[in-house]
């Protein structure tokens, strides 16, 4: 059981007028990424140097370069299927809305969005919010809707799998490429979450196995960082000419910003090789 306060602060004090108690974890995150939702949907500027507003306003800073990224793997793919682990509310297609007008392009409402999200309460959400676009949202992994895509999983979200090491294998695999974050443990770790929610870490051998099976891919770090005994890595794969392609349009869109700019929504990163 968790709970959310609701209340006023007037004069640095605080005055709670509810508090509900419950399984609350689906409504603080919904409210949270449907807030993201609102302020994608009423930003309509055109400009690239613009999106330092975004990164601003929204819940996640990361967000915001991690779904530059996807839209420009999914502009390099051969087709227009998006497969993510923990899809939330589907908040993306909002990005990516923003990207084609900035970019003048024509994307976002043909994609196919696949992938699995375990809330009941999200699935209920996409079905009846996103009827305008195609998806195929489900609780369980399915293989078939990953072949060929661009797959994407943020946070912790592959980490809530207990399986999730066999299913990366399988998604590395199979997708044409990728991105994700991801924090892996010395040993195999378990750790129960105060949400209710268990995190089945990987060790860095289990993800070299995944990572290193095709050697087709190439695979590249693009931020590392050490937090007491985890290791919190952002990962960039895939096959070498979308991975081309994708360099090629993502340079291009970043070298036309100011470096403040690119510092502001988090393009400022370097991509470093690990497959080589």
């Amino acid at each position: 059981m968790n709970y959310l306060n609701f209340g006023i602060i007037r004069k640095n004090k605080k005055f709670l007028y509810e508090e509900i108690k419950g399984n609350l974890y689906d409504e603080y995150m919904l409210s949270r990424y449907f807030k993201d939702i609102f302020i994608l949907e009423n930003f309509k500027k055109k400009k690239a140097e613009e999106l330092i507003d975004i990164s601003k306003a929204i819940h996640h800073k990361k967000d915001l370069k991690f779904n530059l990224i996807n839209y420009f793997l999914i502009l390099s793919n051969s087709n227009l299927k998006f497969y993510e682990f923990g899809a939330t509310i589907l908040e993306k297609y909002f990005y990516f809305k923003i990207f084609d007008r900035i970019l003048k392009k024509k994307i976002s409402s043909k994609i196919l969005y696949s992938g699995v999200e375990i809330s009941k309460k999200f699935q209920f959400f996409i079905k009846f919010f996103h009827n305008k676009i195609n998806h195929n949202i489900s609780r369980k992994f399915k293989r078939e809707f990953v072949k060929n895509s661009i797959f994407y999983s943020k946070g912790v979200s592959i980490l809530y799998e207990p399986k999730n090491s066999k299913i990366l294998k399988d998604i590395f695999r199979y997708s044409n490429a990728g991105f994700l974050d991801i924090s892996i443990c010395k040993n195999n770790k378990k750790v129960k979450l105060a949400t209710g929610y268990k995190l089945h870490y990987l060790t860095k051998k289990n993800l070299l196995e995944i990572l290193n099976q095709d050697k087709n891919k190439e695979y590249y770090l693009v931020n590392k960082s050490i937090i007491k005994d985890r290791i919190y890595l952002e990962i960039l794969y895939g096959k070498k000419k979308i991975l081309q392609n994708f360099f090629s349009l993502f340079f291009k869109f970043k070298n036309q910003l100011s470096k403040k700019c690119q510092k502001s929504i988090g393009i400022d990163m370097q991509f470093i090789n690990a497959s080589e």
